[in-house]
């Protein structure tokens, strides 16, 4: 690119750093909302509630960043939850259930115990991550187009942030001998540092979407990508039987749908 090393580390030490400030808490809290619902949720009951990510995000697009959907944008964006869903459920629901009630797993059944309370926070956890993560993402965008700077020093100093607000919940969890770099570290396999390159890598092309697009853009990408790269390894595409393909069908459909939609960057 045109930056030079030097600008970028200018800017990310500059006072335009304190303005990742509220998005980087948000995806610090959005982490541990995560781990939260993951404990107390199956994998089913996670992937339908985590959808709703996808309305809380069209919320604060309209919201927060004054922007309009058109009517076949909004019926898309349930179509793509629907289909989103049923391709990250697997088999059926209720293989998914027996699958559970055969382990001495914690996590409740997708259909089964509901009312528990184990059940409610893993509920109210994933629907809080949702939340937090659906603001910052627009708040991030908020922050990459109406303010000049560069990209690179604005995704250093949310992962600055971010990390230490993360090192918040370390301490509480561990104590300070959680922070040190040896046991931050521990157990980590070569194949945990290649899926934390892929993911820092990820993030660079995640910042440059919302920049060039938008956040809504973005989650109909990442949909899209998850459908064909299960199709990719087709044995795993064919295990899940008809609800992925039906999960692909809704997908699809929403996709059109919002691109038939016309112009959804229009001020309201």
């Amino acid at each position: 690119t045109s930056e030079s090393a030097g600008s970028i580390i200018k800017e990310t030490f500059s006072k335009s750093a304190l303005e990742l400030v509220v998005p980087s808490a948000c995806y610090a809290v959005q982490n541990v909302l995560y781990f939260t619902a993951l404990l107390h949720l199956d994998a089913a009951t996670y992937s339908i509630l985590s959808q709703s990510k996808t309305a809380f995000t069209a919320f604060f697009f309209v919201t927060v960043l004054g922007q309009r959907l058109s009517v076949l944008q909004v019926l898309a964006l349930p179509l793509l939850m629907a289909g989103m869903a049923l391709v990250q459920l697997g088999p059926t629901v209720a293989s998914v259930g027996a699958a559970s009630a055969s382990t001495s797993a914690p996590a409740t059944s997708a259909l089964g115990g509901l009312l528990t309370s184990s059940a409610l926070i893993g509920s109210a956890a994933v629907l809080a991550s949702s939340l937090v993560s659906g603001l910052a993402n627009i708040l991030f965008e908020k922050l990459v187009k109406t303010k000049s700077g560069s990209l690179y020093a604005r995704q250093i100093q949310l992962a600055f942030w971010t990390s230490c607000f993360t090192a918040v919940e370390i301490v509480r969890r561990a104590g300070f001998a959680g922070l040190w770099p040896g046991n931050i570290v521990e157990g980590w396999t070569a194949g945990v540092w290649a899926i934390v390159g892929l993911k820092s890598l990820g993030g660079l092309l995640v910042a440059s979407t919302v920049m060039y697009t938008n956040n809504i853009v973005k989650t109909f990408a990442t949909a899209m990508a998850i459908v064909l790269t299960t199709l990719v390894t087709w044995s795993d595409a064919a295990a899940k039987g008809p609800n992925f393909f039906a999960g692909c069908g809704l997908v699809l459909a929403s996709i059109y749908l919002y691109a038939r939609g016309g112009n959804s960057t229009k001020k309201s």
